[in-house]
């Protein structure tokens, strides 16, 4: 059925689906953020702590944040436990708003009928640097100093 759907694709394109035997499809799971994500002397990071729905991509930059926030929480503080409840404390807002905008783009890019079609016209009409420049929030993200 996908290779149907994809027959006048670039033969590259057609190379690459052409090797599985079968295509499967799987379902996505979706969860909210847990509360908190750190507690005494445990955190969690990336899904262990706030799966994201793949309309986004972030899943493993969502994970490389966290590690990056828990690194700099232990380095600035010598109490574990407050350390842990200061990552829980900066990462909590941001994951939410990867997951809602992933959650946004996946009723968008699954939407059918009229919606698809301004869906696909505004797309247009943003081109790559709109649609980069859409996400500048979620892209521009720079480490704790």
């Amino acid at each position: 059925m996908l290779r149907g759907h994809l027959r006048g694709c670039a033969a590259p394109l057609r190379d690459l689906l052409s090797l599985p035997d079968s295509w499967l499809v799987w379902s996505l799971a979706d969860r909210a953020v847990a509360r908190p994500l750190a507690r005494d002397r445990l955190a969690l990071v990336g899904d262990a702590g706030h799966p994201v729905l793949p309309y986004l991509a972030q899943g493993a930059a969502l994970a490389i944040e966290d590690a990056a926030v828990l690194t700099r929480a232990l380095a600035d503080r010598a109490d574990v436990p407050a350390a842990l409840a200061a990552y829980s404390d900066a990462r909590a807002a941001r994951v939410r708003r990867v997951q809602k905008a992933a959650r946004s783009n996946g009723r968008t890019y699954h939407a059918g009928g009229v919606v698809a079609l301004v869906r696909n016209a505004v797309m247009g009409r943003l081109g790559p640097d709109g649609m980069r420049d859409r996400y500048a929030w979620l892209y521009g993200w720079t480490p704790p100093a």
